[in-house]
C-alpha cells in the first residue's frame, strides 16, 4: 500500500509504508468546528452533582466534538497556574465577574450573563457547532522522558486571518478519586441536604459525596504566557499555513494518570464579552491527534 502526500502544489511524496506517515499530516482545506465548555465548579457547591451530569450528557451526545474543561474555584483541585497571588482564578474574574456559580461558557461566547448558566448551555453547544471555523489545530504529545513532557501544537489555517488571536494549551487530568474526605463533594439534593429534590438521582445519596469522580479538570496552563494565551505572529495566519509552536512541561510532582493536551485559538477582545473560541483540540498525553 502507498500513501501519497501532497508536500506543496508541484511535488508529490510517496510512503510505501503506512506505518512511516507522520503524525499529523498537511493542512486541510477545511476543518471541523469543534466546542470547548470551560466550566466553574468546586467541591464545595453542592448543586455541581447535578450540573456535572449535564457536562458529561453534552460531551457524549457529541463525541469527538465537545470537549469540557472544569475549573475549580475554593477547592483542593484549583490550579495554581492560573490563579493571582490574591487566590482570585484569572478566568472566574474575567469571564464571570459576576461570580455567578456554578458557571462556565461554550467557545468563550459571552454576551450576558444567560451564556453562564448551565440552562443555555446546549442551544449555545448547537448553535456553535454550526459555525464554519478558519483554522483547526493537530497534537503530537507523544514525547514523554520520565517527568518532561514535550507538546507541540500544530495551528492550521484554511483562510487568512486578521486580527490578535491567541494560542492556548491546558494540561487536563481525566479523572480523580479520592477516599479523603477533604475531597468530598457537597450534595445539596440529597434527603438530608439542604435542598433535598426527590426527583434528583442524587436525593438517595449522602449529603457529603467521599470519593467522588472529578472529570477533565484543569491541572496546569501551560503555554508561555499562562491564562492570557501566546500571541500567534500576524504573519502566520494565512491559508494552508501551517503554525507548530513546543511547550515543554514538567510533570514533577504531578500523578501522570489520565493527562491529556486541551489546545485552542481564541481571537482575544478587551473584556470577558469580546472574545472568541475559533477552534479546539484534545488529545491524551502519550498519543498524537491530526487535524480533525
Amino acid at each position: 500500500m502507498t500513501i501519497s502526500i501532497s508536500c506543496n502544489k508541484n511535488e508529490v511524496a510517496e510512503i510505501k509504508d503506512p506505518s512511516l506517515a507522520p503524525d499529523i499530516s498537511l493542512v486541510p482545506d477545511r476543518f471541523d468546528q469543534k466546542i470547548l465548555l470551560e466550566y466553574f465548579t468546586s467541591a464545595s457547591w453542592g448543586v455541581c452533582p447535578e450540573i456535572n451530569l449535564l457536562r458529561d450528557s453534552l460531551v457524549s451526545e457529541n463525541p469527538g466534538r465537545l470537549y469540557a474543561v472544569s475549573i475549580h474555584i475554593n477547592d483542593l483541585l484549583i490550579d495554581e497556574s492560573s490563579t493571582t497571588i490574591g487566590g482570585i482564578n484569572y478566568m472566574d474574574s474575567l469571564y464571570n465577574p459576576s461570580g455567578i456559580y456554578p458557571a462556565g461558557f461554550i467557545n468563550r461566547k459571552i454576551s450576558g450573563t444567560s451564556d453562564l448558566s448551565p440552562a443555555n448551555w446546549r442551544s449555545n453547544v448547537n448553535s456553535s457547532l454550526g459555525t464554519i471555523p478558519r483554522c483547526g489545530l493537530a497534537i503530537d504529545a507523544k514525547t514523554l522522558n520520565g517527568n518532561i513532557l514535550k507538546v507541540e501544537v500544530h495551528t492550521g489555517f484554511s483562510a487568512n486571518l486578521s486580527g490578535e488571536y491567541r494560542l492556548h494549551a491546558y494540561l487536563v487530568r481525566g479523572s480523580f478519586r479520592s477516599t479523603d474526605t477533604l475531597y468530598a463533594q457537597l450534595n445539596d439534593f440529597s434527603s438530608m441536604g439542604p435542598t433535598p429534590d426527590s426527583n434528583s438521582v442524587f436525593f438517595n445519596q449522602p449529603p457529603i459525596l467521599v470519593n467522588y469522580n472529578y472529570k477533565n479538570f484543569l491541572r496546569k496552563v501551560i503555554n508561555d504566557n499562562g491564562p492570557e494565551g501566546d500571541i500567534i505572529p500576524a504573519g502566520s495566519m494565512y491559508r494552508s499555513n501551517d503554525f507548530v509552536k513546543t511547550f515543554t512541561v514538567d510533570l514533577t510532582g504531578i500523578d501522570q494518570t489520565g493527562l491529556k493536551i486541551v489546545a485552542f485559538v481564541d481571537k482575544f477582545g478587551s473584556d470577558g464579552t469580546s472574545h472568541r473560541i475559533e477552534n479546539v483540540q484534545m488529545v491524551n498525553v502519550g498519543e498524537a491527534k491530526d487535524w480533525n
